[in-house]
């Protein structure tokens, strides 16, 4: 094995890591997810109507919430 291939081995296993804890993550919320949306099925589309509103909303205000006070990165400023 020559070095390069040594290196990029060992570089490439965190991201790879991190992508597969992240994949896990999403699909066990998936499985809570419906769980929870399961317990109000009521025969329409509501609940999960109800239960994809929700997440959205919950999911904008993480965002709002972790971007608060970050400036653009690179380009320029708009004044």
């Amino acid at each position: 094995m020559d070095l390069y291939a040594a290196r990029s081995s060992v570089t490439l296993t965190v991201p790879f890591t991190t992508l597969t804890m992240m994949g896990t993550l999403q699909f066990l919320m998936g499985a809570v997810v419906i769980a929870l949306v399961g317990l109000f099925v009521d025969g329409s589309a509501r609940p999960m109507v109800d239960g994809i509103a929700g997440r959205a909303l919950i999911a904008l205000l993480i965002s709002w919430a972790t971007l608060k006070g970050m400036k653009p990165h690179g380009g320029r400023s708009p004044h």
